[in-house]
């Protein structure tokens, strides 16, 4: 249990000393001190209906008041509330008022947009708060004055809002937000029949309060889940579905945390297609198998190993040829999906395309397969900087991105939303005009390993000998002069660095440079470190912002 008039010890024994009857201080004096449940931190976002506290510790005020506005919605509390609460309400006291006396305050804020908790105190002699900030006492008529304000912008809960569209791009729901959806009710839910295989696209429209991110579940459909605030969506399976949802999450280092679940009020009636059964998409998994897509679900068939032809061509090497078909069965997870095993393997240098003819495969609704000629394969190929946490700077900062300013250059180096090639945030640092600072640097995160050699804390795991392709993307504001003289990405260590120079590029749009190279060195040491080098033009200082890191595995046919 905690109680909700004491905040931290210290304020306990400030408390303690000011009840005993018999201490007379040496001397009167005055000082000006505060503390909320916060304990200063930066970070002034709450979620909505929660409470914060606030505790005047001066000495020697005249006055003191705590205020609110008669429209912040702001409630005062007391009482003592205890781990499980969830609903603060029952504290909220009887003797409500805009103003109060009281040294410590518990407010609960039951209103979403910025609100603001005033303290004001009179002094008779000078004061001043020494903080992050240094606040001093103004001179009013007789008396000195404390005037400040404790900001919090309050944060409203998730209020979901989608909407959904046809295979023409046709508008088939519009789900505001302040529409409330009843599962009870889905019989009488909007109805929509597809062929199976056509899809709908769902579109994420939520705007209130401030989401980070959603989770699609779709009842039925292909994909079955997503992340994407964009999805198209495919039903292949004939049935009723209408169990389809969407979850608005909000979650990051400065804000509170949050998710809402809506249903999607569609009942999605999936029909005898009228279309052709035909493969669809050919896509590599990590495992070497073919995932062939289908526009319906498959009737159980078996030794159509023969009727499939997988082709290659090798650029790289100049080889081409056939591999043979070793096992074709449908998938497990996904009726319209048939899993090819392959006699040897293929390599994601190859250009692969699968043929299919002479069989005797159907859908359930009892079409009969199309034949195929040379659709091409979309190939697996590993990405060492998938996370886009660290490599795309998804984390929001540089602590949670794992990234930072070299030596001096902290200052310069921030993760931003100001520009992103992807996602929400990008790498962005500065450079002065002044040819004296000559250039800033930025890394990832490292540490000393076993060895004693730096490697950094999210691994890039290199093996020596194999071939990989680095690229990343970066963007410089347009201007008519710069006093940038050149971008470098490199991965280190040094003595053994790959690296670039990048001097001809287009401002105002994001560029991309990319770099085929075959690794030798150990497998951890590797980090990456981009440098923006000063041309001393002296223009006043710029911008630049990295983004999308990526390093391929390319694999070479032998």
């Amino acid at each position: 249990m905690k109680r909700i008039n004491i905040i931290i010890g210290l304020m306990l024994i400030v408390f303690a000393f000011g009840c005993e009857k018999e201490y007379e201080p040496l001397m009167k004096y005055s000082d000006v001190q505060w503390m909320s449940s916060r304990f200063r931190s930066e970070n002034n976002a709450l979620g909505l209906n929660n409470y914060e506290s606030f505790s005047d510790l001066s000495q020697g005020a005249l006055t003191h008041q705590w205020s609110i506005s008669d429209t912040s919605g702001i409630k005062w509390l007391n009482g003592n509330i205890i781990r499980e609460d969830k609903d603060y309400t029952k504290f909220i006291r009887e003797d409500q008022s805009l103003e109060t006396t009281d040294l410590t305050v518990h407010a609960l804020f039951t209103k979403p947009g910025v609100q603001t908790v005033r303290l004001y105190n009179t002094y008779s002699e000078f004061v001043e708060f020494k903080g992050r900030d240094t606040i001093p006492a103004i001179k009013k008529g007789d008396v000195w004055v404390i005037d400040t304000s404790f900001v919090v912008d309050v944060y409203d809960t998730l209020q979901p809002a989608l909407k959904v569209y046809d295979q023409n791009d046709q508008l088939l729901l519009d789900l505001t937000h302040d529409t409330n959806v009843d599962l009870s009710d889905s019989l009488n839910w909007q109805a929509v029949e597809l062929q199976a295989g056509e899809f709908l696209t769902f579109v994420d429209e939520t705007v209130i309060d401030r989401p980070t991110g959603r989770n699609w579940s779709f009842d039925g459909g292909s994909p079955a889940t997503s992340l994407e605030k964009s999805q198209k969506v495919s039903f292949y399976r004939l049935g009723e579905f209408y169990a389809s949802s969407i979850t608005s999450t909000r979650d990051g280092e400065q804000i509170p945390y949050g998710n809402q679940k809506k249903n999607i009020p569609l009942k999605i009636k999936v029909v005898k297609s009228e279309l052709p059964f035909k493969i669809v998409e050919a896509n590599e998994l990590p495992n070497g198998i073919i995932e062939l897509t289908l526009n319906g679900e498959i009737e159980a068939f078996e030794n159509e190993e023969s009727n499939f032809t997988v082709s290659y061509v090798n650029q790289v090497s100049g080889v081409s040829g056939t591999v043979g078909v070793s096992s074709a069965t449908i998938n497990a997870a996904s009726g319209n999906v048939i899993n090819l095993e392959l006699s040897e393997p293929l390599y994601n240098s190859d250009d692969v395309t699968i043929s299919w003819s002479g069989g005797s495969i159907m859908s359930l609704d009892q079409r009969e397969l199309d034949d195929l000629s040379n659709l091409p394969t979309v190939m697996y190929i590993e990405d060492l900087c998938k996370d886009q946490t660290y490599f795309g700077f998804e984390g929001g900062s540089l602590s949670a991105s794992k990234w930072t300013g070299e030596w001096d250059n902290q200052s310069l180096v921030t993760v931003s939303n100001e520009q992103a090639k992807d996602g929400y945030y990008s790498l962005r640092t500065e450079i002065n005009a002044d040819p004296a600072q000559g250039k800033t640097k930025m890394h990832q995160v490292t540490e000393k390993d076993a060895e004693g050699k730096w490697v950094p804390v999210i691994p890039i795991p290199m093996v020596s000998g194999k071939t990989y392709i680095w690229s990343f993307s970066y963007y410089e504001p347009d201007a008519p002069s710069s006093c940038v003289n050149a971008l470098v990405g490199r991965l280190l260590p040094w003595g053994g660095e790959i690296g670039s120079w990048i001097q001809n590029y287009t401002k105002g749009e994001w560029n991309t440079f990319t770099k085929q190279f075959t690794y030798t060195g150990a497998s951890t040491h590797r980090y990456m470190q981009f440098q923006v080098v000063s041309s001393g033009n002296v223009d006043g200082n710029r911008v630049v912002y990295f983004d999308n890191i990526s390093l391929l595995d390319y694999e070479l046919r032998p």
